[in-house]
């Protein structure tokens, strides 16, 4: 009658869930991250759960938090199936390198639509130029099995990067005049405009609030911006989420450019290249926006990426298409020149008095966080 440990054995497991039919049918999914978990995951399987996710052997504890968190976000969207949040999840462990992409193929999700089970191997990792020359060389398609695999690679891909210009910035609100400051440059001569001002001012609401007005239908930059507030959150560099969206306005997929030969992994100054032909072909407006410009700029956030880069291939872009850069930054551009494009700064101050109160009360219908209140210094130092 005391509590303690038992050790539980597969077969006695199926046992015990047999007794409860009913209930384990209600379930729709079970993870198991832990090592070489197939053998448990199939007697929930044979009780009546309808899809378990589970390992066939060991699995890293920083893939495995990785996984569950991509995973259990991606089931938080309604619309979402089990199936589906399944494969996003492994696309973003394999956007991680060898490590991520070798331990993705640990993973298993049982059972698939066919009642088979279903391995993250048909999620393969981004193929490499030299297996498509490979391909090419035999003068016929790929196999029909790895063609539909690879195909589904992009769709999930389109799936879990899909733009979301259209939706409304909960945090802004106010910033007419510096709205209007800036399109008044954008009719005009000007190409370059950098919006600057101290960390959690609002740099990042602002970019995403103007690039869902200019992109609609009649506007300046009608299905031209290239931008997604989901940037941040992701590993690739700068020109191939640029690339991407460019795809995606001209409406070819991303499939065929990988096909040709497009990887993300590429270096630095080939994809920039790619963005400048790509753009330089397609004779609308682009609107390229550069959130953070301060850490893209001192190659903060690409180790690789040697400083002063960014300046240069933007210039670039510039000379060779018919692009718009807007940059939002800490501070001010300090008047240099990009492919001689002068730079025009505007500083975002702090919201008025007035305004605050209304963005408060806006607010006051969510829980609020520490976030609302407390400076962005302090917020970075707990």
């Amino acid at each position: 009658n005391v509590g303690q440990l038992v050790r539980l054995r597969t077969d006695d497991l199926s046992k015990l869930l047999r007794g409860h039919h009913a209930k384990c049918t209600a379930v729709e999914v079970v993870v198991l991250l832990v090592c070489s978990s197939e053998k448990v995951a199939q007697s929930l399987i044979d009780a009546g759960v309808q899809h378990v996710i589970c390992t066939t052997g060991r699995l890293r504890e920083s893939i495995s938090r990785m996984f569950a968190s991509a995973f259990w976000e991606a089931m938080a969207t309604p619309e979402t199936n089990v199936e589906e949040a399944f494969h996003k999840a492994l696309v973003l462990l394999r956007a991680q390198g060898d490590e991520g992409a070798c331990d993705a193929g640990l993973l298993v999700l049982l059972p698939d639509m066919g009642g088979a089970v279903m391995r993250s191997t048909s999620v393969p990792s981004m193929p490499s130029r030299a297996s498509f020359a490979s391909l090419d060389s035999g003068g016929g398609s790929p196999p029909t099995a790895a063609a539909s695999a690879l195909t589904s690679v992009a769709r999930v891909r389109e799936l879990l990067f899909e733009p979301h210009l259209d939706k409304q910035p909960e945090d802004f609100f106010g910033r007419q005049l510096e709205l209007w400051q800036v399109l008044q440059n954008f009719g005009g001569p000007r190409r370059v405009v950098c919006v600057h001002g101290e960390s959690g001012i609002g740099k990042t609401a602002f970019a995403r609030f103007l690039a869902r007005f200019v992109h609609t239908p009649g506007r300046l930059f009608q299905d031209g911006v290239l931008y997604d507030p989901d940037w941040p959150a992701r590993q690739e560099p700068l020109p191939w989420l640029a690339l991407e969206t460019a795809w995606k306005a001209m409406g070819v997929s991303s499939w065929d450019r990988e096909q040709a030969g497009f990887q993300p992994n590429r270096p630095y100054d080939e994809l920039f290249a790619s963005l400048r032909a790509e753009l330089s072909e397609d004779p609308r407006r682009w609107l390229l926006i550069v959130d953070d410009a301060d850490s893209r700029r001192e190659g903060a956030s690409m180790p690789k990426v040697k400083v002063g880069a960014l300046e240069q291939h933007l210039a670039d872009l510039l000379d060779h298409s018919n692009v718009t850069l807007l940059l939002t930054a800490k501070q001010p551009w300090k008047g240099e020149l990009l492919g001689g494009f002068k730079v025009m700064n505007i500083p975002l101050r702090p919201l008025d008095e007035l305004t605050s109160v209304k963005l408060f009360m806006q607010r006051i219908h969510r829980p609020l966080g520490p976030g609302d209140f407390l400076e962005p210094m302090i917020l970075a130092s707990m």
